[in-house]
């Protein structure tokens, strides 16, 4: 190559990197963060009062349990034994290995109440920590209830503290802190009925978060009636 080109080969290559440095450092420059309300807090009330507490001291029964109170407010009253049985095959006290994937399926299904009404019933789990953590304020900020898994125990998640960031662009991300539950297994009206999950982003913890479960219920059209 000769020396002429060879030097503006060189100032190319050059113009090609500062020009690359200048749209990093914009990008870096839009989202920075210029503004953050800390301690922000979302939390159903009384949930507390109104969860179920586990017949028997295994996961199983809590899995139940958590059943039965996401589904109450739906106005569904199908008694937590009941739950143990259609996902367990019976009134089986389990303490490991519990599938939520499976159990999110069995509890999805069509339900005939005692009251007379036909109901479907859809269970969802998600796997590790929702992908869009406004969606999880959202969701209690209107009341819904879901069961968070654990270290493999479900739990019922009430409540959370956020903190909320503005970028230059006035653009709002929601960073998760604390996570308020409530133990199904431990006695009702005692400290060990609550439980914090608090997120350590130096450590990095999220990753004991095995997944979320959402139940909802709307009631069967007319033309579903006549397939059970």
């Amino acid at each position: 190559m000769a020396p002429s080109s060879q030097r503006r080969f060189v100032l190319l290559v050059l113009l090609a990197i500062t020009l690359c440095s200048a749209d990093l450092s914009a990008g870096k420059k839009r989202s920075q963060i210029v503004y953050r309300k800390p301690d922000q807090r979302e939390e159903i009330t009384g949930a507390i009062e109104k969860a179920s507490t586990a017949l028997k001291p295994c996961m199983s029964y809590v899995w139940a349990a958590a059943v039965e109170t996401l589904v109450r407010p739906q106005h569904v009253s199908i008694k937590q034994e009941d739950w143990v049985v259609k996902a367990f095959g019976g009134a089986k006290c389990i303490d490991r290995g519990l599938d939520y994937t499976a159990l999110a399926a069995r509890v999805s299904s069509d339900y005939a109440l005692d009251d007379g009404r036909k109901v479907r019933i859809s269970a969802a789990y998600e796997i590790g920590l929702p992908d869009s953590p406004e969606a999880l304020v959202m969701q209690l900020r209107q009341g819904r209830q879901s069961i968070m898994v654990w270290k493999g125990k479900p739990f019922l998640l009430i409540g959370v503290l956020y903190d909320l960031a503005y970028d230059s662009n006035y653009r709002q991300t929601v960073y998760i802190r604390e996570l308020k539950l409530v133990d199904l297994m431990a006695t009702s009206g005692t400290p060990e009925r609550i439980v914090v999950f608090k997120r350590d982003l130096e450590q990095d913890n999220s990753g004991e978060i095995n997944g979320f479960i959402t139940i909802d219920v709307r009631d069967r059209a007319f033309y579903e009636l006549d397939k059970k």
